[in-house]
């Protein structure tokens, strides 16, 4: 009787072996499986984050954002003076080669568009014919617009492809604080000096999209946002006929989340509601005008 219950026990306790090597096997079969399947996005093609209909329907939607922030302010839909008209015309950038046109404010991404551009430039291998001649000054660059006369300046915005870059506010001016500031004077003392000191030029930060881009004037055939810059370059270049192998190295789809999480983690302790309020009066119409997925700092404002 009792070598009966001792076989038993020992069945018993060899059955639970068993079944704990086997769990933990399972378990290091999961976290495994697991870990491959979070770092596959890193690994993964730009082109895999956002399928070309996602990219297309994006475009719809922040067109139509857009078009009706327009229809609500009739004034945009005009340059109401030559100074508004050449400056402009100093915002924008364009490439005969690509036959495109597009708007640069600051720390929205625009630099890296031109670094690709550059590397495009060299290449022998990417050729689009354009329709359009630079007439301009022998000795002025066909990347300025301010070197072609009236009649070329029209055929260009009628049929070049423009493309306007934009960014949340907020993430525009850390990363131009970030960038010029950093080091000299806190976040907050930054944001105090710009605020009062209405800067017209500086690095252009604290002009709005709505007021360097005139995208009211100007009927864009692409709104490139900062969060998905590289997802959506690569759509880009596709869709202008362009091979994907002209994407450059030097673009990123971190930086706009890292600029949020250092903006949460560090610069929001020096920011006063006051300069939130003001910031957010700032850059009310880019807010209107763009599908930005802040006020940042409304849940901040809320709890006051």
């Amino acid at each position: 009787m009792l070598q009966a219950v001792a076989m038993r026990m020992r069945f018993a306790l060899r059955v639970s072996l068993v079944g704990i090597i086997f769990l933990c096997l399972w378990i290091w079969m999961l976290s495994h499986l697991l870990s491959q399947q979070t770092a596959q996005p890193q690994a993964m093609s730009p082109s895999l984050s956002i399928t070309i209909d996602t990219f297309l329907h994006v475009q719809q939607l922040r067109k139509k954002t857009l078009q009706d922030f327009c229809l609500e302010h009739p004034d945009l839909s005009t340059l109401q003076t030559t100074e508004v008209a050449e400056d402009l015309l100093s915002t924008m950038g364009v490439n005969q080669k690509l036959q495109m046109l597009y708007c640069k404010p600051t720390s929205t991404g625009s630099d890296l568009w031109e670094e690709l551009l550059k590397q495009i430039e060299e290449r022998t291998d990417v050729t689009i014919q354009s329709p359009v001649v630079h007439d301009g000054p022998r000795d002025t660059p066909s990347n300025q617009l301010s070197a072609y006369n009236l009649t070329t300046l029209e055929k260009v915005f009628r049929s070049y492809t423009k493309v306007l870059f934009i960014r949340d506010p907020f993430e525009r001016l850390v990363s131009s604080y970030l960038q010029n500031f950093a080091g000299e004077d806190t976040f907050d003392k930054f944001l105090e000096d710009g605020l009062t000191d209405e800067p017209e030029d500086g690095d252009g930060s604290w002009t709005p999209i709505v007021f360097l881009c005139h995208p009211c004037f100007i009927r864009y055939d692409y709104i490139i946002k900062y969060d998905f810059f590289n997802a959506e370059v690569l759509h880009l270049i596709k869709r202008m006929g362009l091979p994907e192998s002209v994407l450059a190295p030097v673009l990123t789809d971190n930086g706009s989340k890292w600029a949020y999480k250092w903006l949460n983690e560090n610069l929001l302790k020096q920011v006063t509601i006051e300069h939130i309020e003001q910031i957010i009066e700032l850059y009310t119409w880019d807010f209107e005008a763009f599908p930005f997925k802040t006020f940042l700092l409304k849940d901040q404002l809320s709890d006051v």
